[in-house]
């Protein structure tokens, strides 16, 4: 019996020895690569600043911090920030990773848009076809908080989820005459009783700086937003439908939607509730065109609604 119980001690050391190798490996490799990442987005060109970064969590979690975390594109197009960055994820799970960030903003467009929060878990999975997803929601951040949306000033929505598609492996793929999408993602947001779905890709050359210039070179090349479908809901009212935008000269979205109503009249009011100045009704329950272009929305030829730049 004592033999045994030795035997067994034994073995269980052994175990935990042989995980604590592992472990450490995982760990240091980990925070390699992470310090190795950054090292090449900025051989890239962004320009990429940070505090500390270390490894950590031992026995049950690998994570990795960082520290005062700045990355920018050239033109600042893109800024991003963040006080701490803890990356977590576990032996048995390389391919997941949570981001738990405090402290963070993020300004698109030359502050078109900003966005901030004092906190917020996001998480990265990479699947084997080579395809990378971002997800992130709102029951996981605290203190959120959207200050201007596509030029113009925003609130937050009450919930919210996000998601972010991308393939790591072939960013200038082509389909015949048209570049394939490089980026999809989701939004699915709920506010003062409506709720917004929007499902989307974009295609084109790359962009790699979101400033007015590459943004005006990505429509100008023939780069599109291919909405798979969008619909704004209140009750069991809507409006739904699909479509392809660009950009026009002025940074205006150009292009068309094709949708269908069921409320037209409910779902105009709730528009106009949240400070679109419709110029006149939608249909009460049919499927119609919208056409996007001359820097106005125009159901069946007739004006719905005056567009504003998207990029100032």
């Amino acid at each position: 019996m004592v033999n045994q119980l030795k035997t067994l001690v034994g073995i269980l050391f052994l175990m935990i020895l042989a995980y604590a190798g592992i472990w450490y490996t995982a760990a240091f490799q980990a925070e390699k690569d992470v310090t190795k990442m950054l090292a090449s987005w900025r051989d890239q060109g962004l320009l990429i600043e940070h505090g500390k970064i270390e490894h950590g969590g031992f026995p049950y979690r690998i994570t990795v911090d960082i520290k005062n975390l700045s990355i920018a594109t050239r033109a600042q197009g893109l800024v991003i920030t963040a006080e701490n960055i803890k990356l977590i994820s576990h032996v048995w799970t390389p391919g997941h990773w949570l981001a738990d960030v405090s402290v963070f903003n993020v300004t698109v467009a030359k502050s078109n848009s900003i966005i901030g929060g004092t906190s917020l878990i996001a998480s990265y999975r990479k699947h084997d076809n080579g395809k990378s997803i971002v997800s992130l929601e709102s029951s996981y951040s605290t203190g959120f908080h959207m200050d201007r949306f596509l030029g113009q000033p925003a609130s937050a929505p009450d919930n919210w989820q996000f998601f972010l598609q991308f393939d790591e492996t072939n960013h200038n793929s082509q389909k015949g005459l048209y570049a394939a999408r490089f980026l999809d993602f989701k939004l699915e947001a709920t506010s003062r009783g409506n709720s917004f779905s929007l499902t989307a890709g974009l295609s084109g050359p790359a962009i790699k700086d979101w400033s007015k210039n590459q943004l005006s070179n990505w429509a100008n090349e023939g780069g599109l937003l291919d909405i798979d479908s969008m619909s704004f809901r209140a009750g069991q009212n809507y409006i739904k439908g699909t479509g392809s935008l660009t950009l026009d000269e002025h940074f205006k979205p150009l292009g068309s939607l094709s949708m269908a109503t069921l409320g037209g009249t409910v779902i105009s009011n709730r528009l106009l509730d949240l400070g679109l100045q419709l110029q006149s009704t939608l249909p009460e329950k049919n499927s119609f065109s919208l056409t996007l272009q001359n820097g106005s929305i125009q159901i069946e030829e007739q004006p719905l609604l005056t567009l504003k730049k998207l990029i100032y």
